[in-house]
């Protein structure tokens, strides 16, 4: 679980940095570094930012315990229980 809040720690540090990346560079003189790091870091802070969110939304259904992380599909079925636990 520490390895999840990591990475999610992480993911949303780079998100941050992304954007304040393209603030700043959005201050430089020449407009090729201002227009091409603005719209790099922008974009790139745009594709981690939803990353993020879902991150944070399995984390929240994960520690809930509303996710099935693996479902037999024959489990309801009486012949599958048959075959799985014997007649007592």
């Amino acid at each position: 679980m520490s390895s999840n809040l990591l990475g999610l720690t992480m993911s949303i540090t780079t998100a941050a940095l992304l954007a304040w990346s393209s603030l700043r560079s959005w201050r430089a003189k020449n407009n090729f570094l201002k227009w091409g790091a603005t719209g790099l870091a922008a974009l790139l802070s745009i594709v981690v930012t939803p990353a993020s969110v879902i991150m944070i939304a399995g984390l929240l259904k994960l520690r809930s315990g509303t996710m099935v992380l693996w479902q037999n599909a024959d489990a309801n079925l009486p012949i599958a229980r048959e075959k799985l636990l014997p007649a007592a």
